[in-house]
């Protein structure tokens, strides 16, 4: 069996996230790719990823001359 060490705050809020009881956890090892855990009790090991999945953020709008607010930002500082 492999010994673990307990989890740190942000191991247990990933832990949260997938859904494991962290008090029942500790943490073998932790690499950029995830995090190892070892259960307490039963000793069973299992693997969890860093993240659920990629986030989309959403399309970036670029100026646009013939934007509506372009035209009325230029004609309130007389640009026009």
């Amino acid at each position: 069996m492999k010994h673990g060490k307990r989890p740190t705050r942000a191991q247990k809020i990933r832990l949260k996230e997938v859904g494991l009881n962290y008090e029942n956890w500790l943490v073998v090892k932790a690499t950029a790719e995830g995090l190892e855990v070892v259960h307490k009790h039963s000793g069973k090991t299992r693997k969890i990823p860093a993240t659920l999945g990629q986030k989309s953020g959403g399309k970036r709008r670029k100026w646009n001359e013939n934007s509506p607010s372009v035209s009325h930002r230029t004609k309130r500082y007389g640009m026009a």
